[in-house]
């Protein structure tokens, strides 16, 4: 059984095997590999080579893509051409082993945008025979009045190997599965592609602000070498309608520190994210010059004191400096900081001061400390905790400490002020719940810098952390809470660990005490595979549903790969940390990199919450105008369509649950036993009762909704 399984699944690798037809070391001006491309099903394994050279074959385990529905009757032009077009929605994932449905074949793509937005546009190609040299042009869209639009940019989608990493294995005690999936995009070359194959193309089409609203058509060409060639048509709507950007704090992590560069300048970066509707930043930069093979963080560019203690902070020249110069031409609203001058303020104190007089300034800082736990039944356990932080980061508790600390912030908060850069949200320290289980001395030292931070004027924002926390880590929560400004839980769409409770009751329990909420990598899971409708969801209709409480969200980590980005079983401990929503270029495998699927989908997501928020201002605009016609009547109408629509998502606990555990549960179905070949089939989607297209029938009846109300109200698409 085996055997004929394999067989029958074959192509489902695809083997992307790539070869150089010219020469390799060419590049083009933008300094890209610019080889011929070459999709073959049959000349190498990529997935299996990935886990043979893992070293830990036995934890892993190649999953593949099986489609058994036959081809469908062909027509004679069909048959003559070599290739058929068909299209399917951009969310669902097109393997190379796809089969088009007869439905699906088609030579027409269409659908509808606002000004100001770009849209995805996407076909498929199926080979009937060998192709040689298959090339994809595109040109200005025009409307009947003359009006233009730009051409689309086109990319061709790469498969990349995946792990399908989640809480669960395959199945029980089983092995992670490892699949070569649809994950990025790449700009297109030249293309032989073998018989039986299926390439997807994607299209984005972006309508620019100041664009005449109507019905513009366009054509795609398609050639061959050795055959003939097709047209596609395109017929794009563009509505009279101007999308208001989101209140949402909208962010990543950029990168950590290892990966600086890899993907291309800091200010590339950001404008990357920020086309992809990022309006902040998570950046790993600060005052200091770090120097790896020592471990140690020199601070003497950037802070300094003289003789009678006045302290000055400089950020010429330092990397900070370099975050938000780029973050302010990016056009990011706020970027979060982690200050590390605590290690400075430690040395210069203990350098400057005797012991004995901050070991007293300690001791009556903890008194006060234990003080604030006395009614706690972990009490004699914070304490001993306290205690122990106090002695592992002297002198953090003593009076001289503070003082430092405080005026080197309230310095540096004064210069980015200054400066007119993005608000700095400053934290603590990242993930203090996990680290706080290994150290036992990671929340004492959070708490007590929260409190500093205060003292200084920051806006302060903590992850991993809720007030509904239990033990002694609830206890520490509810403590840092006085001192804070935005909570960030790593909550997922279920209640999980450690939070003990829902993302809803979560955010009320901040927004009862006066903070505000985000979320943390809740589609962080999505830079490992293209899970494309997690992120899209997550970056939209979440706002307006589960998470109508939350008020932002930070995704980790923009770019951070551990080892090779193209085989991610090289690295084995460091699965989960894998996160690429922009994929580097890499010569060996004649790749040129790009932007990965999901970071297109999360684009989606804030463009559908884009819609939400403008159709919710216009219906408090409407609701405020007195005897306005049919204003109120218009409304109410279409308050009750987005109620209808945002109560038409599903959600169970079982499904929720499912979604949250493994990643390999939201296939239509997954067979996977110790005897049977692991196999998907079907869609791969987040179990939330929409389908692909529900996305966009609902974005467009809210679209409908907006321009009735603009028109009600005599409107124009700006005002």
């Amino acid at each position: 059984m085996k055997k004929n399984l394999h067989r029958t699944i074959c192509y489902a690798t695809l083997v992307v095997s790539v070869a150089f037809l010219g020469h390799s070391s060419a590049e083009s001006s933008e300094g890209v590999l610019r080889a011929r491309l070459r999709l073959d099903a049959g000349q190498d394994d990529v997935v299996a080579r990935c886990i043979r050279e893992s070293g830990q074959a036995e934890d892993l385990r190649e999953t593949r893509y099986l489609d058994d529905a036959p081809l469908p009757a062909l027509n004679l032009a069909e048959q003559q051409r070599g290739f058929v077009i068909f299209h399917r929605h951009w969310m669902d994932l097109v393997f190379p082993n796809s089969i088009p449905r007869r439905s699906e074949i088609t030579n027409k793509l269409g659908g509808f945008v606002s000004l100001g937005e770009y849209e995805p546009l996407t076909f498929c190609v199926r080979t009937l025979v060998d192709l040689r040299g298959l090339e994809v042009k595109v040109g200005e869209l025009v409307s009947p009045d003359g009006d233009r639009i730009a051409a689309p940019e086109v990319q061709i989608v790469r498969c990349v190997p995946r792990l399908l990493r989640g809480a669960q294995p395959l199945y029980e005690e089983g092995p992670v599965g490892v699949m070569n999936m649809p994950t990025y995009l790449e700009q297109p070359r030249l293309l032989d592609v073998s018989a039986g194959l299926t390439v997807r193309y994607w299209l984005t089409v972006k309508v620019e602000q100041d664009a005449v609203p109507g019905t513009y058509r366009g054509e795609i060409q398609l050639s061959q070498e050795e055959g003939a060639g097709h047209r596609i048509e395109i017929e794009l709507e563009v509505l009279p309608v101007s999308l208001i950007e989101p209140p949402h704090t909208l962010g990543f992590w950029d990168f950590q520190r290892p990966y600086f560069g890899e993907i291309g300048p800091l200010d590339q970066v950001y404008q990357i994210m920020s086309r992809h509707g990022i309006n902040a930043v998570f950046s790993r930069a600060g005052l200091y010059e770090y120097d790896k093979p020592t471990d140690t963080y020199d601070f003497s560019r950037s802070i300094s004191i003289d003789d009678a203690g006045r302290v000055t902070v400089s950020l010429e020249g330092t990397l900070l400096e370099k975050h938000l110069d780029a973050a302010q031409r990016a056009g990011f609203g706020r970027v979060v900081y982690s200050p590390h001058h605590w290690i400075y303020v430690s040395q210069v104190v203990q350098q400057r001061m005797e012991r004995e007089s901050l070991e007293q300034q300690t001791q009556a800082e903890l008194d006060r400390v234990h003080s604030r736990y006395e009614a706690s039944p972990h009490h004699d356990m914070m304490m001993q905790e306290t205690n122990n932080a106090g002695k592992k980061m002297f002198p953090m508790y003593s009076d001289a400490y503070a003082k430092l600390y405080v005026e080197i912030l309230r310095q540096l908060l004064a210069e980015v002020e200054k400066r007119d850069w993005p608000e700095l949200l400053v934290d603590p320290g990242d993930e203090t719940y996990s680290h706080h289980v290994h150290d036992r001395v990671s929340f004492p030292h959070v708490v007590r810098h929260l409190e500093l931070m205060k003292r200084a004027g920051a806006t302060t924002i903590l992850n991993h952390i809720s007030p509904t926390m239990t033990g002694v880590y609830g206890e520490y929560v509810r403590d840092a809470l006085r001192f804070l400004d935005i909570g960030m839980p790593g909550l997922r769409l279920s209640a999980n660990h450690p939070y003990r409770t829902t993302i809803r009751k979560t955010a009320s329990a901040f927004t009862e005490r006066g903070l505000t909420t985000f979320t943390y990598s809740m589609s962080g899971a999505s830079g490992v595979i293209p899970d494309l409708s997690i992120s899209r969801f997550n970056a939209g209709f979440f706002f307006h549903t589960h998470g109508s409480e939350v008020r932002g969200e930070f995704d980790y980590i923009f770019y951070r790969p551990e080892g090779n980005p193209y085989n991610p079983a090289d690295v084995h401990r460091l699965w989960s940390h894998e996160r690429l929503w922009y994929f580097p270029p890499q010569e060996s495998s004649n790749r040129l990199g790009g932007r990965a699927l999901v970071l297109a989908a999360k684009r989606e997501g804030f463009d559908d919450l884009r819609y939400l928020e403008t159709l919710d201002a216009l219906i408090e605009r409407a609701e405020s105008v007195a005897n306005s016609g049919e204003s109120p009547q218009l409304a109410r109408a279409a308050a009750a369509t987005r109620m209808r629509i945002l109560e038409s998502f599903h959600f169970t606990d079982q499904a929720l649950d499912s979604n949250r555990r493994a990643s390999a549960s939201r296939w239509d179905t997954l067979s996977a036993s110790p005897d049977v070949d692991p196999v998907v089939q079907g869609s791969f989607r987040l179990n939330n009762g929409w389908d692909f297209e529900a996305y966009d029938r609902n974005r467009r009846e809210i679209a409908e909704a907006i321009v009735q109300i603009q028109k009600e109200l005599k409107l124009e698409p700006n005002d």
